[in-house]
């Protein structure tokens, strides 16, 4: 964790860390997950959160579209201690899947790519700004729907990279960055973070 906070991804299991691939895109490194048993695991409590901006630079060795839940094989993951709670979001090949766990029923937003960027990498931004829920694909909006509930709530406080629904289920690619923001970014703010991410991979 580069922000100070010391919410640092680890993993004390070494057959279940990923692997540091040391020019994996424009000359950076990004970790490897297997898909089988690689995941890590870092602190960060989202409860009572009414916004919140996770971005992720990664790519998708073996398409998934989330299962039954949405929520399987994700990228970032938090757990739920209820239903519909889980907090997420998961770039795969052919589709993205995320969700601000509140509580509410039927909450499964998604965004289906117009073609597959197979393993390529692709920069995702979910953004939850009170009542509404959006995503970014590659700077671009995909995805943006109202009426949400306000609070993230019934998640657990345990963030996962690599590791999707049930803690069984894991993500098979490559993650170059995750930047994990407490509230929604302004749209400035958030087109900052894009020219970042753009100019450094």
């Amino acid at each position: 964790d580069q922000s100070g906070n010391s919410r640092n991804a680890t993993q004390g299991t070494a057959s279940s860390q990923p692997t540091l691939v040391s020019n994996a895109l424009n000359g950076k490194p990004a970790l490897s997950f297997d898909g089988v048993n690689d995941f890590m695991t870092f602190t960060f409590p989202v409860n009572g959160l009414t916004g919140m901006t996770l971005v992720l630079v990664g790519a998708n060795s073996a398409d998934k579209n989330g299962g039954s839940t949405n929520a399987e094989s994700s990228a970032i993951f938090w757990n739920e201690t209820s239903s519909w709670g889980t907090v997420y979001l998961s770039p795969y090949q052919t589709n993205v899947k995320f969700r601000f766990g509140t509580g509410q029923t039927g909450n499964v937003p998604s965004y289906t790519r117009p073609t597959s960027i197979g393993s390529g990498f692709s920069i995702s931004v979910a953004t939850k700004n009170g009542t509404t829920d959006s995503l970014y694909v590659n700077g671009n909006l995909a995805v943006s729907q109202s009426g949400k509930l306000s609070t993230i709530a019934v998640s657990q406080s345990t963030g996962n990279l690599g590791r999707g629904y049930n803690n069984n289920t894991y993500f098979p690619g490559r993650i170059a960055e995750v930047l994990v923001y407490n509230r929604a970014l302004s749209d400035s703010e958030r087109q900052g973070v894009q020219a970042y991410l753009n100019s450094k991979y």
